[in-house]
């Protein structure tokens, strides 16, 4: 998986050949990048690897089709809220312009950052945690998605240090069971005490109703910045959670949810959200994303600093 900097493969995904092409525009004064400039960074690639240098003109082709189909789709999944995919994409001229306009941009810069950046070494960008921050971001997009009166919470944030739950995890189940008047409060149903991050729960959402009685829509979470969140996608179990960590399990069983800063390309979807429940890509987030006016300054100082140390800049349009 290539990071901001480098080239992805030729046998890379389309997804990691769309992302490049969406930094070559932050790289650009004028904030274009062509099907020209991915073949001649795989030609460069190519030229350096004695097996990969009788590479075909239609193997070129092909992979810039791809990567151009990625990017219309990423144009037509992302909506039409408030805040927008910020390139427009020409598949028949295979053109790629940054359109974006400045404070709405940088919501889907953050996503794109937080996917390529190293983010176990550079997480924190102007005293920001990005990792924290898209757990945040998910649970308003969760909330956004679930529809009017839905409340939610980010689950162990507080109790993190780095990547290691330091808090009192039993306490935090009690207070999520109080909060969603499911489940009663925690119960170690084995002879086993819980471990560090023994949960694997990010967020959390419910809808609640009048009558405060059981039996309603709850989602539990997790979210993953990087390019390896397949690693991790079968973590997450709301059943057994609930059977290992609650007293009493909900009357209807928590819904998972999935979230990632990266794409998935169609061959894989099926089978990810068979795997992770309902699952939000960078494009779902961006369509179900509400504005987050607590939330926009943190990512967009993120973003600028994140970019500044990337050599990278938001063109002027």
């Amino acid at each position: 998986m290539f990071k901001i900097g480098e080239t992805p493969s030729l046998s890379a995904d389309p997804t990691d050949h769309a992302d490049y092409l969406e930094f070559e525009c932050l790289r650009k004064s004028d904030g274009k990048a062509s099907g020209q400039d991915l073949i001649a960074a795989l030609n460069k690639l190519a030229d350096d690897a004695v097996d990969e240098r009788q590479i075909s003109d239609e193997r070129y082709e092909n992979i810039v089709d791809a990567a151009f189909t990625e990017l219309k789709c990423r144009s037509a999944h992302s909506g039409r809220s408030y805040y927008r995919y910020p390139f427009r994409v020409s598949e028949d001229n295979q053109l790629l312009e940054f359109t974006g306009r400045q404070g709405r941009c940088e919501f889907y810069l953050f996503l794109l950052l937080a996917t390529r950046m190293n983010m176990k070494s550079h997480r924190v960008q102007a005293n920001i945690n990005g990792t924290e921050l898209f757990e945040q971001v998910c649970c308003e997009v969760a909330k956004n998605y679930w529809g009017k009166n839905t409340e939610g919470l980010v689950f162990g944030t507080a109790r993190r240090n780095g990547d290691d739950e330091v808090g009192n995890f039993q306490a935090a189940v009690t207070d999520l069971c109080t909060r969603i008047r499911e489940g009663v409060g925690f119960f170690n149903h084995s002879e086993h005490p819980p471990q560090a991050k023994d949960g694997k729960l990010d967020v959390v959402v419910w809808k609640d109703f009048a009558d405060q009685r059981h039996g309603k829509l709850i989602g539990f979470g997790q979210c993953k910045t990087g390019t390896h969140w397949a690693k991790e996608i079968h973590d997450l179990v709301p059943e057994g959670f609930c059977r290992k960590w609650v007293r009493t399990a909900p009357v209807v069983m928590p819904v998972r949810l999935y979230f990632i800063t990266s794409r998935v390309r169609d061959s894989d979807w099926y089978d990810a959200c068979v795997d992770a429940g309902i699952f939000f890509d960078r494009c779902r987030i961006l369509n179900y994303a509400p504005t987050m006016p607590t939330l926009r300054q943190q990512w967009v100082n993120w973003v600028t600093t994140g970019m500044a140390v990337s050599k990278l800049a938001i063109p002027a349009t």
